[in-house]
């Protein structure tokens, strides 16, 4: 990321990456911390895998709604989502975020974690593969050199 810094020439752009580096950092406590729980506690039984993933995917709610809900008191839905989209949103979460996660949490009890997140890196080329098989995306050369 600090290498791809000096190609950014705007603040928005400087933010984004801040971000991103900052969403990195948070990812990589999170899998050391439920690594830790999962393997001993102090003296106390290890967690199993689905309770971390439970407890992590509980705590990241609720941190999201207290800094969202403000933020967007007052900001009227330009429609009502319907059952159908809330079911899709459900499956996504499930199948996009809570299955690869208790996988993930299961992994870094057999495997150190360095190596499991490393693994994790795997996690983008998977997204494009998937968009050019699935969805049919194109895919060129630029972009494979990480160029829009």
């Amino acid at each position: 990321m600090w290498l791809l810094d000096g190609a950014i020439t705007s603040w928005g752009d400087r933010t984004g990456t801040l971000l991103i580096m900052a969403g990195t950092l948070c990812a990589a406590a999170g899998s050391v911390l439920a690594a830790r729980l999962m393997r001993h506690r102090l003296g106390r039984p290890p967690l199993d895998p689905l309770s971390v993933t439970v407890w992590q995917f509980t705590i990241a709610t609720a941190a999201l709604t207290i800094v969202l809900i403000p933020l967007n008191l007052g900001t009227p839905f330009a429609s009502t989502p319907e059952l159908t989209h809330w079911a899709a949103a459900v499956a996504s979460g499930a199948v996009g975020l809570a299955l690869p996660y208790a996988l993930f949490n299961r992994a870094v009890v057999v495997v150190p974690v360095v190596e499991a997140s490393l693994l994790l890196q795997l996690t983008h080329v998977m997204g494009v593969g998937a968009a050019v098989v699935l969805l049919g995306e194109r895919l060129t050369p630029a972009q494979m050199a990480g160029r829009p």
